[in-house]
């Protein structure tokens, strides 16, 4: 099976794919910067790329696409400024909110996508997270409340679960849904804002305003086992994304600052720089 390396640019979807997309069960893997998102680094150059273009004029809800899935049945989700996109490689579906519908998308714009082992797909929003059931189409909004009686109805720029199934999810605030107990746990981390989380292994990685954050995937009292591992030149640095490039190294993006890659082992960052051609 051709595996396809996924680019997109903040205006359009751009895929590149060695060959021609046969199947909706190829596996794409993306990395998403905040304007731009290219990954596969190590192999640009070595592989004959064709590629073709999702906009609105073939049906996309909205030319910014903020967040990419795919599901275990072979659709592509695409969540956009205006609306939720299923794609099934013909054709897509739009999911926007329909004030006379109580289980539509409660918001438009669509930040972070998750889909959960048992198929539900969570869907970050600008007002918080909202449940998608694929067997009847419907959407729940998540209305847990922390132990202080706070809920999350802001943005969600960042979802992703652990290897137990619970749910982290970076909204301003880095909150933990523990879901063997129900709890919704939050860490407020101090002088920065989450802005992405990523789980490997045992290690959550959080990306915020200033730098990186590690979690160990126990660590349901949050902040009080978070380890600064990454510090930007800038306190208000951006970094829009930190995700596992192997099993040895992390990519860290940030807005202003470039590329960084780490050694998880050493904690040592460097400086990539993409060749010219």
């Amino acid at each position: 099976m051709k595996q396809a390396t996924l680019i997109v640019d903040y205006q359009k979807i751009n895929i590149y794919i060695s060959g021609k997309i046969n199947s909706m069960n190829n596996k794409l893997f993306g990395c998403l910067f905040f304007t731009v998102i290219t990954l596969n680094i190590y192999a640009v150059g070595k592989v004959n790329y064709s590629f073709r273009h999702l906009d609105t004029e073939k049906g996309l809800s909205q030319n910014s696409v903020l967040s990419i899935l795919q599901d275990k049945k072979g659709f592509m989700w695409f969540g956009t400024k205006d609306g939720l996109n299923r794609y099934d490689g013909n054709t897509i579906k739009i999911f926007k909110n329909d004030i006379d519908n109580p289980y539509s998308l409660g918001n438009n714009t669509v930040w972070s996508l998750l889909e959960r082992s048992n198929g539900d797909i969570w869907v970050g929003t600008e007002r918080g997270v909202y449940i998608f059931d694929p067997e009847t189409e419907r959407f729940t909004f998540f209305d847990q409340q922390t132990s202080t009686g706070e809920v999350i109805n802001h943005w969600v720029t960042g979802i992703d679960a652990d290897k137990n199934g619970n749910i982290w999810i970076a909204a301003g605030h880095l909150f933990c849904y523990v879901v063997e107990t129900g709890e919704l746990k939050i860490d407020r981390i101090s002088r920065s804002q989450a802005w992405n989380v990523k789980v490997d292994n045992n290690d959550v990685w959080v990306s915020t305003f200033g730098g990186v954050h590690r979690y160990g995937v126990k660590d349901y009292n949050l902040g009080e086992q978070a380890q600064q591992i990454y510090c930007s030149t800038s306190n208000n640095e951006l970094v829009s994304v930190v995700t596992p490039f192997n099993s040895n190294h992390l990519l860290i993006g940030t807005l202003n600052e470039g590329l960084k890659i780490m050694d998880k082992q050493t904690e040592e960052i460097t400086s990539y720089h993409l060749e010219k051609s």
